[in-house]
């Protein structure tokens, strides 16, 4: 639903759908070239928005964060009874440190 605050400023509330689920595997993408609102005035603002994905105006696209879970084998030589989920988390700030050489790490990744 949509959240209207006093100051008349909206937002989308989301509900979290995937927290009733096991293993749930998450990616946070935001699309787009621009990471600043398109309103923005002063030119230090937008500077340190591009500052803080240099990629994202060259591939259109950065990682927010992930969460995935990959089946390992424990033991004794992979005995199928000892599968078990390792669970990977990564944040915005692995998503920063992406170059344009590690930038498809992110789907690697996940996929």
């Amino acid at each position: 639903g949509i959240i209207s605050l006093q100051n008349d400023s909206q937002f989308l509330a989301l509900s979290d759908e995937a927290s009733s689920q096991f293993p749930v595997s998450v990616m946070d993408v935001k699309v787009g070239r621009k990471t600043y609102e398109p309103n923005a005035t002063e030119q230090s603002k937008i500077n340190y928005e591009l500052s803080k994905y240099p990629i994202q105006g060259e591939v259109g696209f950065r990682f927010s964060g992930l969460i995935n879970h990959h089946k390992s084998v424990l033991g004794d030589g992979g005995d199928e009874s000892n599968n078990s989920l390792t669970k990977i988390e990564l944040d915005k700030k692995w998503g920063r440190s992406l170059s344009l050489g590690s930038i498809a790490l992110g789907f690697l990744i996940f996929f």
